[in-house]
């Protein structure tokens, strides 16, 4: 569903399942465009164009949640990322997993393609 409001607001708002929602805004200026999403459930994981190019982030950090799943995979423990930065919580590290395990859950069909 999208909405505009006046000519300088656009909300997408996107179904992703019955319990989650996307939020996108668009502000449309003369030399301004933002535009960020946020997701019900995953309150660290931030969407910003303006940061990382609009990849998963945490809490609007330039910390994105593919870093935190490449120091996990390469053998890294939470208290060393931890120490390895010092601004990033438990909580984001436990949020980063989650989000990707939830991404992880998306079903693929085969389709299939006729000729002529």
């Amino acid at each position: 569903m999208q909405r505009e409001i006046g000519r300088r607001h656009l909300y997408i708002i996107r179904l992703l399942s019955s319990s989650q929602i996307s939020i996108s805004v668009v502000l449309k200026g003369k030399q301004r465009h933002m535009e960020g999403s946020i997701m019900i459930g995953f309150d660290r994981i931030t969407f910003d164009s303006q940061i990382m190019g609009g990849r998963a982030c945490v809490r609007g950090m330039r910390v994105t949640v593919s870093l935190i799943l490449n120091l996990v995979a390469n053998g890294m423990s939470t208290e060393e990322i931890l120490d390895a930065y010092p601004y990033i919580e438990h909580d984001d590290i436990r949020q980063a997993l989650h989000y990707a395990a939830w991404l992880a859950e998306e079903s693929i069909y085969p389709m299939e393609i006729k000729t002529a």
